[in-house]
């Protein structure tokens, strides 16, 4: 979530949404059950650290963000997008 400058605020996880459904907690604004600060990742470190941050922070994406401005997101890198970067170079590897 960014707040109205465009600043990241937060990321909300699916968890956090169920736990608000089931606590009865429908009626909450997103701003009030989001996780606050998300972990993120520079767009200029490697792929093997996004890779430990997410299994360190249990996140299944990273938003990514530019040391210059740290605050505001260029981008959302997703466990999936990982395993299907992997795939395809494996898959290439073969051919």
């Amino acid at each position: 979530m960014v707040d109205e400058a465009g600043a990241l605020v937060g990321l909300l996880m699916a968890h956090e949404i169920e736990e608000a459904v089931l606590d009865e907690r429908g009626e909450e604004t997103l701003a009030a059950i989001v996780s606050h600060p998300p972990e993120t990742i520079f767009d200029d470190e490697p792929l093997d650290e996004a890779i430990r941050r997410m299994g360190v922070h249990d996140q299944q994406v990273l938003p990514v963000v530019a040391r210059g401005n740290a605050r505001h997101p260029i981008g959302v890198l997703g466990r999936d997008d990982i395993f299907q970067a992997y795939s395809v170079a494996s898959l290439s590897e073969q051919a």
